[in-house]
């Protein structure tokens, strides 16, 4: 049996328009994004907050495109916010709450994604297979 994308063709047709591509790390936010909407269940955009903690370069700052596209959250309206870390620590944490629940997505295996995403002209073919995976494989995830 395999398994359904968890972002549908809208939704990556967006993340790649806003982007200008479709890569692995802004698929890695938007599904982040999308399956914390779901878990906490904000009834506005402004109810929610993503902390993003990783380090302040291409391609983990990719995450935040695809987390404003799915969530609404945005730098501007300050719901979501960076935490940069030190270019050795190689990390990725995405943080989503409401006032009443919290989910934390910690990403798993980053070198060898890091590995598969050298191959600039299959990002997109890498985003996708990222897209019918399944998001335990993909993150650590906490909820509170």
């Amino acid at each position: 049996m395999t398994s359904s994308p968890f972002l549908n063709q809208n939704e990556l047709g967006l993340i790649s328009l806003f982007h200008s591509h479709l890569g692995p790390f802004t698929v890695l936010g938007g599904i982040a994004a999308k399956h914390a909407m779901m878990y906490l269940n904000p009834k506005r955009a402004r109810q929610i907050t993503c902390v993003v903690e990783t380090v302040p370069k291409q391609p983990f700052l990719c995450v935040l495109d695809g987390i404003q596209v799915i969530s609404f959250c945005t730098m501007g309206k300050g719901n979501l916010i960076f935490n940069p870390l030190e270019e050795n620590k190689i990390n990725l944490t995405l943080k989503f709450e409401t006032e009443t629940k919290k989910i934390v997505f910690k990403l798993k295996n980053i070198q060898e994604l890091l590995d598969k995403a050298k191959d600039i002209k299959n990002l997109e073919k890498l985003a996708n297979r990222i897209n019918m995976g399944r998001i335990d494989d993909l993150f650590d995830i906490e909820r509170g």
